[in-house]
């Protein structure tokens, strides 16, 4: 019994592998009967879908020609370095002197260059800048109203005009800034002035803020001394007053001589003590008291200090001293490569699309007529 089932079971197995083996064949001639009939299809239609080919590319070609173009202009700033502060480091360095105050280049860079990435980053004076180009006033010449010139210029300063804040290899902190336009001379020329403009600007921001410090510490001198003046001048003025009380005294009392020189009186001493001066007489105390009248003011070293510190100030207000706010890691180049539109690439994808659609419409057709010519009447 084991032998017999055995036998079947292989005489079975064997029968249903040569059925697919025989079958196989038959279908592949099929499906190949049907692959060739469609290449044949295509093979007749082929002139047509080299036209269909031909004005689809035609067609991208037209776009890719005709489409607005896009340049991108970019530069890398980093901090000044001292030769780009120039001869402001030197004029801020003789403020120092004066002041009595250290001057840090490395502070006075950062402080530079932290103001710079302020103001370029503000979308403000982004479009301050923006709306003052003639780039802006050509893209806004056909718009109709002034919101969609408004519209055009938000856009503008939000995606054409970037800025990043970056760090290079050596973990400076940077800045990258990137111009977009329709031209790659427009986008440089845009960039190079908005980096120009934004130093102008920081620069002045920066000197005025300083100048103000420094109006401050003049104003706070000038009032030290009229406060030393105004002192001298009351103790002098008491002086003058109290001589000329002494005098009237000495007059009244006929005291016309003067006594002798040293002479005491109650154990005092009456050339220092106030009290008692009127009996110098007439003669020294009416001398005393022209002299008085007569001499300038005596004032304290301070006041000459002061005097010298206001006139050495002065002098370095009126110099004139300039900073750049960055230096280039990557200085604004013409731009070499366009953005947009790619042109080898619409082009190909435009002969693609015409590929598929010639073929896809032959196919289509094809089956249609298929379809009609077994469609039992």
């Amino acid at each position: 019994m084991p032998q017999r089932f055995s036998s079947s079971v292989l005489h079975n197995t064997d029968t249903q592998v040569d059925s697919f083996l025989l079958s196989t064949p038959l279908n592949s001639n099929h499906n190949e009967k049907d692959l060739f009939a469609l290449l044949q299809v295509l093979w007749r239609k082929r002139w047509f879908i080299i036209a269909v080919i031909i004005c689809f590319t035609l067609l991208a070609a037209i776009y890719a020609f005709t489409a607005k173009q896009k340049w991108t202009a970019n530069a890398v700033l980093l901090p000044p370095r001292i030769a780009q502060l120039g001869d402001y480091l030197e004029l801020r360095r003789n403020y120092g002197l004066v002041l009595q105050q250290s001057v840090e280049p490395e502070k006075l860079s950062k402080q530079l260059f932290s103001e710079f990435t302020a103001f370029s980053g503000m979308i403000d004076e982004k479009m301050s800048f923006l709306q003052q180009s003639d780039y802006y006033k050509k893209n806004v010449a056909n718009l109709n109203n002034s919101e969609e010139k408004q519209a055009w210029l938000i856009n503008a300063a939000e995606k054409k005009l970037n800025v990043k804040a970056t760090d290079n290899v050596k973990g400076e902190l940077g800045l990258t800034i990137s111009m977009q336009a329709d031209s790659a001379t427009t986008a440089k020329q845009l960039l190079d002035n908005y980096i120009q403009v934004t130093n102008e600007k920081t620069f002045s921001v920066v000197n005025s803020e300083f100048l103000n410090s420094i109006q401050a510490w003049v104003n706070t001198l000038q009032k030290e001394r009229q406060d030393i003046i105004f002192d001298v001048n009351a103790k002098r003025d008491a002086e003058i007053k109290a001589l000329k009380s002494d005098l009237i005294i000495a007059q009244k009392s006929d005291l016309d001589n003067s006594p002798i020189s040293g002479i005491t009186y109650k154990n005092r001493n009456i050339e220092s003590d106030t009290k008692y001066r009127f009996m110098l007489g007439e003669k020294i105390l009416n001398a005393e008291l022209q002299q008085l009248q007569q001499s300038e003011p005596s004032y304290p070293v301070r006041y000459y200090q002061i005097e010298n510190e206001l006139q050495q100030l002065a002098a370095l207000k009126q110099k004139k001293a300039n900073a750049q706010s960055y230096s280039y890691e990557l200085t604004p180049l013409l731009p070499t490569q366009r953005d947009a539109p790619k042109r080898n690439v619409i082009l190909v994808l435009g002969a693609l699309l015409g590929l598929i659609s010639g073929i896809g419409w032959v196919l289509l057709k094809h089956t249609v007529r298929l379809a009609r010519e077994t469609k039992p009447a």
